[in-house]
């Protein structure tokens, strides 16, 4: 198929006799222990894209948000194959309020998926957003005021929600620290007061602040 859409189900797989063939034939679920809890969304996608056409095509899904944010093994699955997908995939993420991605009567936050393949495409590339909150004034236009930001890590570990170069700029050079968040943190001092007051490129920023915004560059 040239196009697929699909709002798939938010539910668990359940238990059946089929958990070894499921592990062996689907990305999703390999090497995952399955109990009947896993939900079947990440499944819905892997058959989606398997039934698209390979050479050009168009997709959008409307999941869970857990897809950037899950640490369970079918969503880990489910990251690292699309990072094996060669084309454009875009991350668009909606918060519940003040009013949710299916309107008033559903508050759940949810995110939207959308693939290309252009002919011609070889690497994959991943583009993003921020946590978008929308109005019942905004929400006519919302799809044509979306704008989506160019990912330079990768997404197996969970899909950022950033806005812009800078916010790009600044994760990939965390990304690239061999330390950890806590020794991160732990290593920011203090300045004397006086320096606080000293001119600097971003002059409201505190001591603190700024000892961050250097450690970082």
């Amino acid at each position: 198929m040239d196009i697929v859409v699909g709002n798939p189900p938010y539910a668990s797989i359940g238990r059946h006799d089929h958990r070894e063939w499921l592990s062996r034939e689907f990305s999703t679920f390999r090497g995952a222990a399955i109990r009947g809890s896993e939900n079947l969304f990440p499944l819905f996608l892997e058959i989606a894209w398997r039934l698209a056409n390979q050479t050009k095509c168009s997709a959008g899904w409307v999941v869970p948000i857990s897809i950037a944010v899950s640490e369970s093994t079918t969503l880990r699955n489910l990251r690292a194959a699309m990072t094996q997908r060669e084309g454009e995939w875009r991350f668009a993420f909606f918060d519940r309020e003040p009013h949710g991605l299916f309107g008033e009567e559903v508050k759940t936050r949810n995110a939207i998926c959308f693939y290309s393949k252009p002919l011609g495409t070889s690497q994959p590339k991943f583009l993003t957003g921020p946590l978008r909150r929308w109005t019942s004034r905004t929400r006519p236009t919302l799809f044509q005021s979306i704008e989506f930001t160019p990912l330079r890590t990768g997404i197996a570990q969970g899909i950022p929600k950033i806005d812009g170069e800078l916010e790009a700029t600044t994760l990939l050079r965390l990304f690239r620290r061999a330390d950890s968040m806590e020794s991160f943190c732990s290593s920011i001092t203090s300045c004397l007061p006086s320096a606080a007051t000293i001119s600097f490129r971003f002059p409201l920023l505190s001591g603190i602040s700024r000892s961050l915004y250097v450690s970082m560059i």
